[in-house]
């Protein structure tokens, strides 16, 4: 009984091949990935539109993705459980609330929940005029923009 083993595609591909993959699949810049893969820098970007359209080479970088994507997924769940660890250390009988809420942030940070107030105006600082045609909108949207209108001015 012979067992038959599937070579991946990066393992089929030259030694100077794989190295433009792994260095592509660093910023997806073919034409500095053929360079740091030893490729000449004249012809890099010609060399790079070869590599890139040889379908060996487009599947082996398809699976480095998959790889890394998988590896970041991993790396990621091990954060949050360390993060998760933290916060319940923190809350527990040592109570630490600067340890707490410093686990808090980096939790939301994993999970990509942080926001950012961007405040835009327009020529020199002047609000910028939004059009917004209030006709369309229903008797309770209208009474609830209405009220955070009114908390908005009370608040100043």
């Amino acid at each position: 009984m012979s067992q038959k083993t599937e070579q991946s595609a990066y393992n089929q591909l030259s030694p100077k091949r794989q190295r433009f993959v792994d260095e592509y699949v660093v910023d997806f810049n073919g034409t500095q990935a053929a360079i740091r893969a030893g490729y000449a820098p004249k012809a890099a970007n010609e060399q790079a539109a070869r590599l890139l359209a040889n379908a060996s080479v487009k599947a082996a970088v398809e699976e480095r993705r998959k790889s890394i994507r998988k590896k970041s997924i991993n790396h990621r769940g091990w954060l949050l459980r360390k993060t998760k660890l933290i916060i319940e250390k923190c809350t527990g009988p040592n109570w630490n609330p600067q340890g707490a809420n410093g686990a808090v942030r980096n939790m939301i940070d994993i999970l990509g929940l942080k926001t950012e107030k961007h405040e835009f105006s327009g020529p020199n600082g002047t609000p910028i005029q939004i059009d917004y045609d209030y006709s369309r909108l229903t008797a309770e949207e209208l009474r609830q923009l209405i009220e955070l209108a009114t908390k908005a001015g009370a608040k100043k």
